[in-house]
């Protein structure tokens, strides 16, 4: 899911293969935007390391005490959100983090980044009327402490006789276009939802969220929510959409 290039010192050193993130069109589609309202999809593999001019200098302050690990996959989200601005032509300068650890694209541009072993992506469009937000993560075995943990009452009744393959797919997706439209909504509330706030039902390309509590109904986002999610390799993509109520 990612290209590499080579590139020379000036020294003539021996080239280092360093990773460009690719366009996703693919996954650009799942979020339900109009089509005057430009977005952009990059992903990659989140491994190794990224071309360096796609990766601000001051962003890695941000995780200066970072293990290995989390660095890797910290630049690598960066640099898909680097890639997304400049493919919509819009200023590509340093992309904060908020307080509570959300990137900060600046004003008039919505964006959101993710990553899990092996894949990394990041959504950038324009306008604050609309917010977006992407999830990934890899389809694995979920035990019962996940799936209660995720699930409302009426998520766990709709899993309780399926396959255990099945089920533990249909638990990780839940999860994942739960964390999806977190980061969406979140951006326009500044509020936090729990798992068991919103409920899901399934669609044939994704879910739609409703809220099953009054703090989610009051929120102060427009229901339902459309998720869209995209499977890919074990790993499933999950793309929101939210609008203020």
């Amino acid at each position: 899911m990612s290209d590499s290039r080579s590139e020379t010192t000036e020294n003539d050193h021996p080239p280092r293969s360093v990773v460009v993130p690719v366009l996703r069109l693919d996954l650009a589609v799942l979020f339900a935007l109009p089509a005057d309202a430009p977005v952009a999809v990059y992903s990659s593999n989140g491994s190794g390391p990224v071309d360096p001019a796609l990766v601000d200098p001051s962003e890695l302050t941000l995780i200066d005490q970072a293990i290995d690990s989390r660095r890797t996959a910290f630049t690598h989200g960066r640099a898909c959100a680097r890639c997304g601005l400049l493919q919509l032509g819009l200023d590509a300068g340093p992309i904060g983090r908020s307080t509570k650890r959300a990137p900060l694209f600046g004003a008039d541009v919505t964006g959101s980044i993710t990553h899990t072993t092996g894949f990394v992506a990041a959504v950038v469009a324009q306008g604050r009327h609309r917010t977006v937000g992407i999830d990934a993560e890899r389809i694995e075995r979920a035990g019962r402490d996940v799936s209660e943990r995720v699930l409302t009452p009426d998520e766990l009744a709709r899993v309780a006789e399926l396959d255990p393959l099945d089920r533990d797919r249909i638990v990780i997706e839940t999860f994942s276009a739960k964390e999806a439209l977190y980061k969406a909504q979140f951006q326009i509330t500044g509020a936090w939802l729990g798992f068991d706030d919103v409920g899901t039902t399934p669609t044939a390309t994704g879910y739609e969220m409703h809220p099953v509590t009054e703090v989610a109904a009051t929120v102060g986002i427009a229901w339902p929510v459309v998720v869209g999610q995209h499977h890919e390799h074990g790993v499933v993509v999950s793309a929101a959409v939210c609008e203020p109520a």
